[in-house]
């Protein structure tokens, strides 16, 4: 707003001395260099000058001005009932001005004045449509943008419940684009609940879901605390891991640090969740496993982020050998592990990999 009201104080200024000489001035001027009385009269040559002379506010630069300003002003200003601030200009501003110098320099006619409000009042008249168009669209941009941004959020929210964030991202960014990438080394943790089937005979199907959905959620809070990535559940099993996010890939990388510290995280989450199934008297077989593996989005309906190779196999067959309430792992893990944890050996024929 001071920025505007030093704008129109410009303008009203170029109309009067020192900018422009008086129209009185420019008179006598006109007299002297003509050298005839009769141009004093109202059809002389010097007033038919003078009209087109920028002597006063209603002379044609000043008002050439206004009008480019007022044509552009709604470029300027930031809301359309600041256009408004025109209309008090034009009449009163301009018009009162006009009229007192009209007065003092009888050189225009009141039909001068009166034109240029007019033409200034068409001017405002367009500015104000545009104005009102402009900001119309833009608000209809805006809340459309917002309506798309507050969807986009849904959507990410509703992904990131399937899949981890770093892959709902890609999938909103590229969705006509495969995901996957090839990681070298991760841990996977499998977890079965042992005693399934005898929960099942013995509970009704609404009781059944409740308590695996419990369950469950026990334990993705405990990996979310942990940092582990939950991977997904099928019936009793549950699947997580470490090494697959991308702030993982980095701590795996780093050489001060290594996977050692991931695949700790994944051993107390293990310890965790064998400690809470004791409580609740649950029977639970971990298997562990540390290897190269493919990760990748499958499907366009329903997607899931799913892991491949034989890292994951041999961590589901470490599962299907274990012992109830206890985690097995294999030497590719253990390589990993401080020496603080306690491991006992134990010889597992496992099919296609011998002992």
């Amino acid at each position: 707003v001071p920025l505007l009201l030093a704008w129109y104080v410009f303008i009203t200024a170029l109309g009067f001395p020192p900018f422009q000489p008086t129209c009185q001035r420019l008179f006598d001027v006109a007299v002297t260099d003509l050298g005839n009385e009769a141009c004093r009269t109202p059809s002389g040559a010097a007033l038919v000058g003078l009209r087109n002379m920028n002597c006063t506010i209603n002379g044609h630069t000043p008002l050439q001005l206004l009008m480019s300003w007022i044509l552009t002003s709604y470029l300027f200003v930031p809301r359309w009932w600041m256009m408004s601030l025109n209309w008090i200009y034009i009449f009163c501003v301009f018009l009162p001005l006009a009229a007192f110098e009209s007065m003092q320099q009888p050189f225009f006619q009141a039909s001068d004045i009166l034109w240029s409000v007019v033409i200034l009042s068409v001017c405002q008249i367009v500015a104000t449509t545009r104005k009102y168009h402009l900001e119309r669209s833009e608000k209809k941009k805006f809340f459309t943008e917002h309506r798309q941004n507050q969807e986009s959020r849904k959507l990410f929210n509703l992904l990131n419940l399937m899949v981890p964030p770093h892959i709902a991202r890609q999938m909103l960014l590229n969705p006509d684009k495969p995901i996957e990438e090839r990681i070298e080394r991760v841990s996977i943790l499998f977890i079965i609940i042992a005693d399934f089937e005898l929960r099942a005979k013995s509970k009704q199907a609404t009781e059944l879901l409740m308590f695996l959905n419990r369950t469950f959620e026990a334990w993705d809070r405990i990996c979310e605390k942990r940092g582990v990535t939950k991977i997904e559940t099928l019936a009793e099993e549950y699947v997580c891991a470490v090494g697959v996010v991308p702030d993982d890939i980095e701590v795996d990388r780093d050489r001060t640090q290594g996977h050692g510290p991931l695949v700790l995280r994944l051993v107390r989450v293990a310890k965790e969740i064998l400690r809470q199934s004791a409580k609740a008297n649950m029977v639970v077989k971990m298997g562990l496993h540390t290897g190269p593996i493919v990760a990748g989005v499958i499907g366009k309906k329903l997607p899931r982020f799913r892991l491949f190779g034989d890292t994951v196999n041999t961590a589901a067959r470490m599962m299907q050998k274990g012992e109830p309430n206890t985690l097995q792992f294999g030497n590719e893990t253990k390589a990993y592990l401080p020496d603080s944890v306690d491991v006992e050996p134990r010889l597992v024929e496992m099919k296609g990999k011998g002992l």
